[in-house]
């Protein structure tokens, strides 16, 4: 199980001490695709 969610992550590294770290790029996906599909569909009018 992880130990944080991806919004604690991302904040950490943007307020980290280091600039290198805080300019890394986040790329974030989810395991919920039929949430996010319906939505898809739902905003296209279907």
């Amino acid at each position: 199980m992880p130990v944080m969610d991806g919004l604690i992550g991302t904040q950490k590294r943007r307020s980290h001490e280091y600039p290198s770290i805080r300019t890394i790029p986040i790329v974030a996906i989810t395991g919920n695709i039929k949430k996010i599909f319906n939505i898809a569909i739902y905003l296209q009018g279907h």
